[in-house]
Protein backbone atom coordinates (compact mmCIF):
# COMPACT_ATOMS: atom_id res chain seq x y z
CA UNK A 1 0.00 0.00 0.00
CA UNK A 2 0.95 3.42 -0.94
CA UNK A 3 -0.62 6.62 0.60
CA UNK A 4 -0.09 10.10 -1.15
CA UNK A 5 0.31 12.99 0.92
CA UNK A 6 -0.09 16.18 -1.48
CA UNK A 7 -0.69 19.52 0.07
CA UNK A 8 -1.03 21.03 -3.43
CA UNK A 9 -2.14 19.97 -7.11
CA UNK A 10 -0.52 22.84 -8.98
CA UNK A 11 2.87 22.80 -10.97
CA UNK A 12 4.48 25.03 -12.68
CA UNK A 13 6.38 23.01 -15.14
CA UNK A 14 3.17 21.54 -16.91
CA UNK A 15 4.86 19.02 -18.44
CA UNK A 16 3.97 17.91 -21.87
CA UNK A 17 3.43 13.98 -20.88
CA UNK A 18 1.63 15.06 -17.20
CA UNK A 19 -1.56 13.09 -16.22
CA UNK A 20 -2.58 15.20 -13.77
CA UNK A 21 -4.38 18.25 -14.49
CA UNK A 22 -4.20 21.55 -12.91
CA UNK A 23 -6.72 21.92 -10.09
CA UNK A 24 -6.59 24.52 -7.17
CA UNK A 25 -7.68 23.26 -3.30
CA UNK A 26 -6.96 25.20 -0.36
CA UNK A 27 -4.54 22.99 1.84
CA UNK A 28 -5.88 21.77 5.16
CA UNK A 29 -3.20 20.60 6.92
CA UNK A 30 -5.39 19.35 9.96
CA UNK A 31 -7.69 17.66 7.97
CA UNK A 32 -4.77 15.71 6.29
CA UNK A 33 -3.49 14.83 10.08
CA UNK A 34 -7.21 13.35 10.64
CA UNK A 35 -7.31 11.56 7.30
CA UNK A 36 -4.20 10.13 7.34
CA UNK A 37 -4.95 8.79 11.19
CA UNK A 38 -8.11 7.67 9.86
CA UNK A 39 -6.92 5.41 7.80
CA UNK A 40 -6.25 2.18 8.65
CA UNK A 41 -2.43 1.46 7.64
CA UNK A 42 -0.82 -2.03 6.76
CA UNK A 43 2.89 -2.09 8.57
CA UNK A 44 5.76 -1.06 6.53
CA UNK A 45 3.35 1.55 4.68
CA UNK A 46 4.74 3.42 2.31
CA UNK A 47 3.94 7.29 2.70
CA UNK A 48 5.03 9.50 0.08
CA UNK A 49 4.36 13.22 -0.02
CA UNK A 50 3.69 14.15 -3.70
CA UNK A 51 1.88 17.13 -5.93
CA UNK A 52 1.37 18.96 -7.95
CA UNK A 53 4.75 19.73 -6.62
CA UNK A 54 5.18 19.48 -2.56
CA UNK A 55 8.04 21.21 -2.44
CA UNK A 56 6.52 24.10 -3.28
CA UNK A 57 4.04 23.72 -0.33
CA UNK A 58 4.79 25.87 3.00
CA UNK A 59 7.68 24.51 4.81
CA UNK A 60 5.37 25.18 7.71
CA UNK A 61 3.15 22.52 5.93
CA UNK A 62 5.86 19.95 4.56
CA UNK A 63 7.22 19.92 8.14
CA UNK A 64 3.93 19.33 9.35
CA UNK A 65 3.36 16.21 6.31
CA UNK A 66 6.49 14.78 7.30
CA UNK A 67 6.39 14.99 11.00
CA UNK A 68 3.06 13.24 10.62
CA UNK A 69 3.83 10.48 8.36
CA UNK A 70 6.53 9.56 10.67
CA UNK A 71 4.06 8.18 13.16
CA UNK A 72 3.10 5.81 11.27
CA UNK A 73 5.93 4.48 9.62
CA UNK A 74 10.00 5.02 8.91
CA UNK A 75 9.19 4.67 4.77
CA UNK A 76 8.90 8.02 4.30
CA UNK A 77 9.52 9.79 0.88
CA UNK A 78 9.64 12.63 -1.13
CA UNK A 79 8.92 12.56 -5.11
CA UNK A 80 9.62 16.04 -6.85
CA UNK A 81 10.56 17.38 -9.94
CA UNK A 82 14.01 18.61 -8.18
CA UNK A 83 14.13 22.07 -9.24
CA UNK A 84 12.30 23.82 -5.90
CA UNK A 85 14.75 22.12 -3.22
CA UNK A 86 15.44 24.97 -1.02
CA UNK A 87 17.77 24.73 2.06
CA UNK A 88 14.07 24.88 4.41
CA UNK A 89 13.15 21.73 2.59
CA UNK A 90 16.79 20.21 2.39
CA UNK A 91 17.18 20.60 6.43
CA UNK A 92 13.48 18.96 6.85
CA UNK A 93 14.35 15.89 4.48
CA UNK A 94 17.85 15.08 6.46
CA UNK A 95 16.31 15.56 10.18
CA UNK A 96 13.70 13.17 9.36
CA UNK A 97 15.39 10.91 7.31
CA UNK A 98 13.25 11.15 4.44
CA UNK A 99 14.07 9.42 0.78
CA UNK A 100 13.59 11.23 -2.41
CA UNK A 101 12.86 10.54 -5.70
CA UNK A 102 13.53 13.05 -8.06
CA UNK A 103 11.58 13.36 -11.63
CA UNK A 104 13.90 13.74 -14.96
CA UNK A 105 14.30 12.25 -18.40
CA UNK A 106 17.68 12.35 -18.89
CA UNK A 107 21.18 15.38 -19.61
CA UNK A 108 19.33 18.01 -20.83
CA UNK A 109 18.73 17.12 -24.80
CA UNK A 110 16.33 14.49 -23.68
CA UNK A 111 14.86 16.31 -20.33
CA UNK A 112 13.36 18.31 -23.57
CA UNK A 113 9.50 17.14 -22.42
CA UNK A 114 9.64 18.49 -19.16
CA UNK A 115 9.00 22.08 -17.65
CA UNK A 116 7.66 25.07 -18.51
CA UNK A 117 8.81 25.55 -22.06
CA UNK A 118 9.26 22.01 -23.54
CA UNK A 119 11.51 21.52 -26.57
CA UNK A 120 13.11 24.85 -25.61
CA UNK A 121 16.86 23.68 -25.68
CA UNK A 122 18.08 26.63 -24.20
CA UNK A 123 15.10 26.33 -20.71
CA UNK A 124 15.98 22.62 -20.38
CA UNK A 125 19.63 22.80 -20.12
CA UNK A 126 19.34 25.95 -17.55
CA UNK A 127 16.50 23.33 -15.87
CA UNK A 128 18.18 19.86 -16.27
CA UNK A 129 21.84 21.78 -14.73
CA UNK A 130 19.48 23.53 -11.37
CA UNK A 131 17.80 19.66 -11.22
CA UNK A 132 21.21 18.07 -11.54
CA UNK A 133 22.64 20.51 -8.78
CA UNK A 134 20.62 19.39 -6.32
CA UNK A 135 20.61 15.57 -7.04
CA UNK A 136 24.60 17.06 -6.17
CA UNK A 137 23.13 18.57 -2.84
CA UNK A 138 21.03 15.95 -1.86
CA UNK A 139 23.96 12.66 -2.56
CA UNK A 140 26.35 15.19 -0.61
CA UNK A 141 24.30 15.68 2.16
CA UNK A 142 23.73 11.82 2.73
CA UNK A 143 20.03 11.53 1.53
CA UNK A 144 18.51 8.18 -0.08
CA UNK A 145 17.99 9.43 -3.45
CA UNK A 146 17.11 8.06 -6.41
CA UNK A 147 15.40 8.86 -10.15
CA UNK A 148 11.56 8.11 -11.83
CA UNK A 149 12.82 8.69 -16.14
CA UNK A 150 9.80 8.55 -18.54
CA UNK A 151 11.10 6.83 -21.14
CA UNK A 152 9.75 8.09 -24.46
CA UNK A 153 10.97 9.16 -28.03
CA UNK A 154 13.01 12.00 -27.28
CA UNK A 155 15.40 9.54 -24.61
CA UNK A 156 15.66 6.31 -26.17
CA UNK A 157 13.75 6.31 -29.11
CA UNK A 158 16.54 5.67 -30.79
CA UNK A 159 19.56 3.63 -30.49
CA UNK A 160 21.67 7.04 -30.44
CA UNK A 161 19.58 8.14 -28.31
CA UNK A 162 19.50 5.22 -25.80
CA UNK A 163 23.42 5.43 -25.69
CA UNK A 164 23.40 8.46 -24.19
CA UNK A 165 20.72 7.60 -22.04
CA UNK A 166 22.84 4.68 -20.81
CA UNK A 167 25.95 7.00 -20.12
CA UNK A 168 23.85 9.45 -18.34
CA UNK A 169 22.52 6.64 -15.54
CA UNK A 170 26.29 5.68 -15.27
CA UNK A 171 26.78 9.44 -14.50
CA UNK A 172 24.11 9.57 -12.00
CA UNK A 173 25.75 6.10 -10.59
CA UNK A 174 29.07 8.45 -10.37
CA UNK A 175 27.35 10.98 -7.64
CA UNK A 176 25.49 7.97 -5.48
CA UNK A 177 22.32 7.47 -7.59
CA UNK A 178 22.32 3.94 -8.62
CA UNK A 179 18.37 3.04 -8.74
CA UNK A 180 14.75 4.44 -9.69
CA UNK A 181 12.08 3.53 -12.04
CA UNK A 182 12.09 3.64 -15.80
CA UNK A 183 8.47 4.23 -17.03
CA UNK A 184 7.21 4.38 -20.37
CA UNK A 185 5.55 7.41 -21.54
CA UNK A 186 1.82 7.08 -21.79
CA UNK A 187 0.08 10.08 -23.56
CA UNK A 188 -3.62 11.65 -22.19
CA UNK A 189 -2.90 14.35 -24.04
CA UNK A 190 -2.83 15.19 -27.69
CA UNK A 191 0.51 17.22 -28.05
CA UNK A 192 2.23 14.15 -26.11
CA UNK A 193 1.21 11.44 -28.78
CA UNK A 194 3.92 12.10 -30.99
CA UNK A 195 6.20 11.02 -27.97
CA UNK A 196 4.90 8.00 -27.21
CA UNK A 197 6.87 4.90 -27.14
CA UNK A 198 5.21 1.76 -28.96
CA UNK A 199 4.66 -1.43 -27.23
CA UNK A 200 7.88 -2.91 -29.27
CA UNK A 201 10.31 -0.20 -28.80
CA UNK A 202 9.45 -0.34 -25.00
CA UNK A 203 10.09 -3.50 -25.12
CA UNK A 204 13.39 -3.41 -27.14
CA UNK A 205 14.36 -0.43 -24.51
CA UNK A 206 13.69 -2.28 -21.56
CA UNK A 207 15.42 -5.03 -22.40
CA UNK A 208 18.55 -3.07 -23.10
CA UNK A 209 18.57 -1.19 -19.80
CA UNK A 210 18.27 -4.34 -18.49
CA UNK A 211 20.91 -5.67 -19.63
CA UNK A 212 22.88 -2.30 -18.69
CA UNK A 213 21.60 -2.48 -15.15
CA UNK A 214 23.15 -6.00 -14.67
CA UNK A 215 26.14 -4.81 -16.27
CA UNK A 216 27.18 -2.32 -13.60
CA UNK A 217 25.26 -3.10 -10.78
CA UNK A 218 22.08 -0.58 -11.22
CA UNK A 219 18.96 -1.00 -9.11
CA UNK A 220 16.23 -0.15 -11.52
CA UNK A 221 12.29 -0.63 -11.63
CA UNK A 222 10.21 -2.32 -12.82
CA UNK A 223 13.18 -4.99 -13.53
CA UNK A 224 14.01 -5.74 -9.57
CA UNK A 225 9.88 -5.91 -9.15
CA UNK A 226 9.32 -7.99 -12.12
CA UNK A 227 12.33 -10.37 -10.91
CA UNK A 228 11.21 -10.66 -7.59
CA UNK A 229 7.43 -11.10 -8.97
CA UNK A 230 8.74 -14.39 -10.78
CA UNK A 231 10.18 -15.66 -7.50
CA UNK A 232 6.52 -15.84 -5.55
CA UNK A 233 7.25 -12.62 -3.79
CA UNK A 234 4.07 -10.37 -3.17
CA UNK A 235 3.67 -8.73 -6.89
CA UNK A 236 4.72 -4.48 -7.16
CA UNK A 237 4.25 -2.75 -8.14
CA UNK A 238 0.30 -1.72 -7.62
CA UNK A 239 -0.02 -1.58 -11.79
CA UNK A 240 0.40 -5.13 -11.34
CA UNK A 241 -1.35 -6.11 -8.32
CA UNK A 242 -5.20 -5.88 -10.15
CA UNK A 243 -5.45 -2.24 -9.43
CA UNK A 244 -9.12 -1.31 -9.33
CA UNK A 245 -9.98 1.80 -10.93
CA UNK A 246 -12.26 3.13 -8.43
CA UNK A 247 -9.96 1.40 -5.55
CA UNK A 248 -7.08 1.88 -6.18
CA UNK A 249 -4.23 0.42 -4.32
CA UNK A 250 -2.73 3.65 -3.89
CA UNK A 251 -4.95 5.90 -1.74
CA UNK A 252 -4.44 9.90 -1.82
CA UNK A 253 -5.11 12.24 0.66
CA UNK A 254 -5.77 15.49 -1.09
CA UNK A 255 -4.77 18.90 0.17
CA UNK A 256 -8.47 19.51 2.09
CA UNK A 257 -8.18 16.21 3.79
CA UNK A 258 -10.45 14.50 1.33
CA UNK A 259 -9.71 11.09 0.13
CA UNK A 260 -8.59 10.44 -3.56
CA UNK A 261 -7.42 7.83 -6.04
CA UNK A 262 -4.17 7.12 -7.23
CA UNK A 263 -2.89 10.66 -8.74
CA UNK A 264 -2.48 8.41 -12.23
CA UNK A 265 -6.49 8.66 -12.21
CA UNK A 266 -6.91 12.57 -12.47
CA UNK A 267 -6.21 12.91 -15.76
CA UNK A 268 -9.01 11.38 -15.85
CA UNK A 269 -11.05 13.76 -13.49
CA UNK A 270 -11.35 10.86 -11.27
CA UNK A 271 -10.20 12.66 -7.77
CA UNK A 272 -12.22 11.51 -4.83
CA UNK A 273 -12.50 8.12 -3.56
CA UNK A 274 -16.03 6.17 -2.29
CA UNK A 275 -15.30 5.45 0.87
CA UNK A 276 -17.39 2.35 0.40
CA UNK A 277 -16.04 -0.65 -0.61
CA UNK A 278 -16.08 -1.32 -4.44
CA UNK A 279 -15.09 -3.96 -7.30
CA UNK A 280 -15.15 -2.70 -10.88
CA UNK A 281 -14.31 -6.72 -12.11
CA UNK A 282 -11.52 -5.48 -14.63
CA UNK A 283 -9.33 -8.10 -13.61
CA UNK A 284 -11.69 -10.88 -13.62
CA UNK A 285 -13.06 -9.73 -16.75
CA UNK A 286 -9.39 -9.55 -18.94
CA UNK A 287 -8.51 -13.12 -17.16
CA UNK A 288 -11.44 -14.22 -19.11
CA UNK A 289 -11.27 -12.21 -22.57
CA UNK A 290 -8.07 -10.12 -23.49
CA UNK A 291 -5.63 -11.87 -21.25
CA UNK A 292 -6.91 -15.26 -21.44
CA UNK A 293 -4.39 -17.75 -21.09
CA UNK A 294 -1.58 -15.61 -20.85
CA UNK A 295 1.13 -16.74 -18.75
CA UNK A 296 1.94 -13.62 -16.84
CA UNK A 297 -1.79 -12.70 -15.67
CA UNK A 298 -0.88 -13.36 -12.06
CA UNK A 299 1.83 -11.00 -12.15
CA UNK A 300 0.94 -8.22 -14.49
CA UNK A 301 -3.16 -8.63 -14.18
CA UNK A 302 -3.40 -6.71 -17.34
CA UNK A 303 -1.51 -3.56 -15.83
CA UNK A 304 -2.64 -0.37 -15.36
CA UNK A 305 -6.33 0.64 -15.90
CA UNK A 306 -5.30 4.13 -16.93
CA UNK A 307 -2.66 2.87 -19.54
CA UNK A 308 -5.68 0.83 -20.98
CA UNK A 309 -5.58 0.73 -25.08
CA UNK A 310 -7.58 3.42 -26.49
CA UNK A 311 -7.49 5.04 -23.24
CA UNK A 312 -10.13 2.93 -21.96
CA UNK A 313 -9.51 1.90 -18.28
CA UNK A 314 -11.28 -1.73 -18.77
CA UNK A 315 -8.99 -2.71 -21.52
CA UNK A 316 -5.66 -4.24 -21.33
CA UNK A 317 -2.65 -1.90 -20.82
CA UNK A 318 -1.30 -0.74 -24.16
CA UNK A 319 2.25 -1.83 -22.86
CA UNK A 320 1.38 -5.51 -22.96
CA UNK A 321 3.69 -6.45 -25.38
CA UNK A 322 6.67 -4.80 -23.65
CA UNK A 323 5.57 -6.67 -19.89
CA UNK A 324 5.11 -9.67 -21.69
CA UNK A 325 8.65 -9.93 -23.67
CA UNK A 326 10.37 -8.45 -20.26
CA UNK A 327 8.96 -10.86 -18.17
CA UNK A 328 9.72 -13.92 -20.47
CA UNK A 329 13.29 -12.06 -21.00
CA UNK A 330 13.74 -12.27 -16.83
CA UNK A 331 12.70 -15.45 -16.63
CA UNK A 332 15.04 -17.26 -18.46
CA UNK A 333 17.65 -15.24 -16.75
CA UNK A 334 16.67 -16.58 -14.04
CA UNK A 335 16.55 -19.64 -14.31
CA UNK A 336 20.12 -19.44 -16.45
CA UNK A 337 21.33 -18.65 -13.32
CA UNK A 338 19.45 -21.43 -11.49
CA UNK A 339 17.05 -19.46 -9.73
CA UNK A 340 13.80 -20.64 -8.68
CA UNK A 341 10.94 -19.46 -10.40
CA UNK A 342 7.60 -19.67 -9.18
CA UNK A 343 4.00 -17.81 -9.46
CA UNK A 344 0.59 -18.94 -9.79
CA UNK A 345 -0.45 -19.55 -12.94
Amino acid sequence: MVVLLIPNLDCPFRCVYCFEKKRHMQTDVEAMKRRLASLELPKGVHVCLHGGEATLADVYVFEELVREAKKYTSNVSLQTCGYWITEQVLDVIKRYDVSVGVSIDGPPEQNILRGERPLDKKYAKQMTDRIMQNLHRLCDEGVRTSIIAVLHRENVGTEKRLVRFEKWLLELKDIGVNSGRLNPMFATRQEAKPYELTSHQVASAWIALYEFAKLHELRYDPFREMANNLQGKPVSPCSFSGCDTFATPTVSILPDGSLGLCDRTFGRGLWTRSEQQSHCGRTEALKLTQCRGCRYFEVCHGGCPMEGFENDWRNKTRFCLAIYNMYSWIEKDLRALGVEVRWSR
